[in-house]
């Protein structure tokens, strides 16, 4: 009888040192996913600021372009004005 009291007591305790363990190791799964999801979200971030730099560099450049167009076509228009009369 006390042979199956100490087989008893040697599973329940191996059953509480596997627990324990398959509990550590889905805290470290958690805490490793979750900082992979940070590392995710800040690389988003970042994309989303370079991102958005281009565009406003780009648009920065168009309006530029524009406004160079703009005074192009007023001074083509203006040498055609003084050259026909």
């Amino acid at each position: 009888m006390s042979t199956e009291r100490t087989s008893v007591k040697n599973l329940e305790g191996l059953l509480q040192t596997t627990r324990e363990k398959d509990f550590v190791n889905q805290m470290t799964t958690q805490e490793r996913e979750t900082e992979l999801q940070l590392l995710r979200d800040r690389l988003a971030l970042h994309e989303s600021k370079m991102y958005g730099n281009y565009a406003i560099a780009f648009f920065s450049l168009l309006t530029v372009w524009l406004d160079v167009s703009k005074y192009i076509g007023h001074l083509h228009y203006f040498i055609l004005s003084v050259v026909l009369n």
